[in-house]
């Protein structure tokens, strides 16, 4: 059986850092493997992820705040069910 995959929740208004500290985190020295999941409503999407990231998943145009979103449901096990991550972050739009 998988162990768990513990999940930080980045949130806040646009333009409060959200992005910038999930720059510093992953630039880092860090052993932990980290996943990235971004909800995505921009320009700025995927290709400007940092790329200490392990595995990136983008969600665009979706709302992440609803737990029946399909695409949210569908990153999170595709994330989990790699076995190599120990961390994921999710940067909310």
């Amino acid at each position: 059986m998988s162990r768990p995959l513990p999940v930080t929740l980045v949130a806040g208004f646009l333009g409060a850092g959200k992005t910038t500290l999930l720059n510093r985190l992953l630039a880092g020295a860090s052993p932990l493997r980290v996943g990235v999941l971004q909800n995505e409503r921009g320009f700025a999407g995927i290709d400007d992820a940092p790329v200490a990231a392990r595995a990136r998943v983008e969600i665009a145009e979706g709302c992440a705040c609803c737990v029946r979103n399909p695409d949210l449901v569908n990153a999170v096990r595709e994330l989990s069910g790699r076995g190599d991550l120990d961390w994921l972050l999710f940067e909310a739009s």
